[in-house]
């Protein structure tokens, strides 16, 4: 697997594209909101489990 692959930045550039340069709807662009979507959960679960404000 390539670390692009993971990366949110990846999603965004290719749900734009397919929307402005493509002419396609928002419809065209669910996978690469699904793989956005995933990310944020994945970064949220962690940020929730490792992340303290203060020491206990």
């Amino acid at each position: 697997m390539r670390p692009a692959r993971v990366m949110p930045l990846r999603y965004l550039v290719e749900g734009s594209e397919g929307v402005l340069s493509r002419g396609g709807d928002l419809s065209d662009d669910l996978p690469t909101t699904g793989g956005m979507l995933a990310f944020t959960a994945v970064v949220t679960v962690l940020t929730l489990r490792f992340f303290r404000w203060n020491d206990r």
